[in-house]
């Protein structure tokens, strides 16, 4: 009987499995609004004459959605953990509903924000996007625009790698160990400089000052660091993009992530 127990249970978690990698091979996305609120916020009278009377502040967040709760509620955690300005209070099981008061309290905040500085706009804006599946990685992007009332706005990237066999986000200490950072940091100035010498820059920042980006994803040419508009290149070059091709990688990288073709 035991026997027959154990043998049901095991066909039952096959099938389960077997269910599950077929959802995840047939991955169907949504991209839904979570919150989007704009309002126009009348300024008291200032004798500044170039001082605005109104300002307008716009916050919007999406989050996209699969339909398979282990995934969604994986980015439900990595987009509030996000946007959550409170680094040392992490929520380990966000919900949506956290989402939207999150939303809210930026909201908020940056309406004070706008009334203590009468700029002419303030906006927080999140867009979600499903890029691709390489293997066994799920690859989500979230474009973050904000405006502060500065010089111009900033538009910033933030990939979520989704390993379905480990269902966790990883990181790169996941795909180059510690102790082998040091040489993938090489390969990556090293890309980096003929960067440099193609746009006739000189150097921006100091090698020591160089870091390995936390944004990545995975293709054929191997992995692209993507690096923020100002960490490596003045404003106007938006994003700088770094590859690292797998036969550069091959003897550092954990094996679990080498697709050398």
């Amino acid at each position: 009987m035991k026997k027959i127990l154990l043998s049901l249970s095991i066909a039952i978690i096959a099938l389960l499995s077997a269910c599950q990698d077929q959802e995840i091979k047939n991955l169907q996305v949504n991209t839904i609004t979570l919150f989007n609120k704009e309002e126009s916020i009348v300024y008291p009278a200032s004798t500044d004459e170039l001082s605005p009377k109104k300002g307008i502040i716009t916050v919007r967040g999406e989050l996209s959605e699969t339909g398979i709760e282990w995934l969604d509620q994986l980015l439900i955690k990595s987009t509030y953990n996000l946007i959550d300005s409170q680094e040392n209070i992490k929520k380990d099981n966000p919900t949506k509903q956290d989402l939207i008061k999150k939303f809210q309290q930026i909201y908020d905040e940056l309406a004070n924000q706008a009334k203590e500085s009468s700029a002419f706009g303030i906006a927080f804006e999140l867009e979600s996007y499903y890029t691709e599946q390489y293997h066994h990685i799920i690859t989500f992007m979230n474009s973050l625009y904000s405006f502060y009332g500065g010089p111009h706005p900033f538009r910033n990237a933030y990939y979520q790698n989704i390993d379905i066999n480990k269902r966790k986000v990883i990181e790169v200490n996941d795909i180059v160990s510690q102790h082998q950072q040091e040489k993938l940091k090489e390969i990556l100035w090293k890309d980096y400089n003929h960067i440099l010498i193609q746009k006739n820059i000189d150097n921006y920042i100091a090698k020591e000052d160089f870091t390995i980006s936390k944004q990545f994803y995975f293709d054929d040419n191997g992995i692209t660091f993507v690096y923020q508009p100002y960490e490596l290149l003045p404003y106007a070059y938006g994003y700088t993009i770094l590859v690292v091709g797998w036969e550069q990688i091959q003897d550092i990288i954990n094996p679990e992530y080498l697709w050398k073709k």
